[in-house]
């Protein structure tokens, strides 16, 4: 199988991206897939529309890792897609929080705000043997009661 094939059977032209290609395949393997189309039992037009599509994806990967390419390039390509993926409304806006004005509802300057109270030495003992008590109890209650 070579590539203008599987485009064939994909139903797509030579300059299709992967992104066509990809909705291409999922469309197709849904209208011949033998589990949702009865006419299609024998599942032979499913396979053949599968391993267009691994063919494809195998190619395009193998093309991708022959790429000589930098770490940098390597990064911004990453963030391009990330970018893509995401979308301009899903992006972080940092601008929101450079801001200094704004008030929050409370001083978060001062030295008392939020600060954690010491755990007492006492209350970890009590919570440790307490718990330890607890359990001796219950194997000797479960001793005793075991025929």
């Amino acid at each position: 199988m070579n590539r203008t094939q599987a485009m064939q059977i994909l139903m797509l032209n030579s300059d299709a991206s992967f992104d066509g290609v990809k909705y291409a395949y999922r469309k197709l393997s849904l209208k011949y897939h033998p589990d949702r189309n009865q006419e299609f039992h024998d599942g032979k037009k499913f396979k053949e529309i599968s391993e267009a599509y691994q063919f494809l994806k195998y190619n395009r990967k193998k093309t991708f890792r022959k790429q000589e390419r930098t770490a940098e390039e390597g990064h911004s390509d990453f963030w391009k897609y990330q970018g893509q993926k995401m979308g301009d409304d899903m992006r972080f806006n940092f601008e929101n929080f450079t801001k200094t004005d704004q008030n929050f509802g409370g001083d978060f300057n001062e030295e008392t705000h939020n600060r954690e109270k010491p755990i007492s030495q006492k209350s970890t003992h009590f919570i440790l043997y307490g718990g330890l008590a607890i359990v001796a109890i219950w194997i000797i209650v479960f001793e005793i009661i075991q025929p």
